[in-house]
């Protein structure tokens, strides 16, 4: 590819050229590139879901278990104190 210019003040004419192949060259190597960023970008965002999912997923449990553990326990210990109760009562 050619390119060129005429400068009519100096009476200059200035040339350029590149080859094809250079140009075709240049984008495949940025097409490669930007492929590899973008699958870095994917892995990065797969990774960083996967680790927010554990982590929601670790928050529900811990709350889930407070809620309902704490009750049951409660619960437990009135059960113990009432079998503890009857068995006085009836020996």
């Amino acid at each position: 590819m050619v390119y060129a210019k005429y400068f009519k003040d100096w009476d200059w004419i200035i040339v350029s050229n590149i080859y094809i192949q250079e140009v075709e060259n240049n984008v495949i190597s940025q097409k490669e590139k930007i492929d590899a960023d973008i699958k870095y970008l994917v892995l990065e965002l797969l990774i960083f879901g996967v680790i927010m999912v554990l982590i929601i997923f670790g928050v529900i449990y811990f709350m889930l278990g407070c809620i309902v553990n704490r009750p049951l326990d409660l619960l437990a210990g009135k059960a113990a104190d009432l079998e503890e109760r009857v068995t006085l009562h009836v020996n």
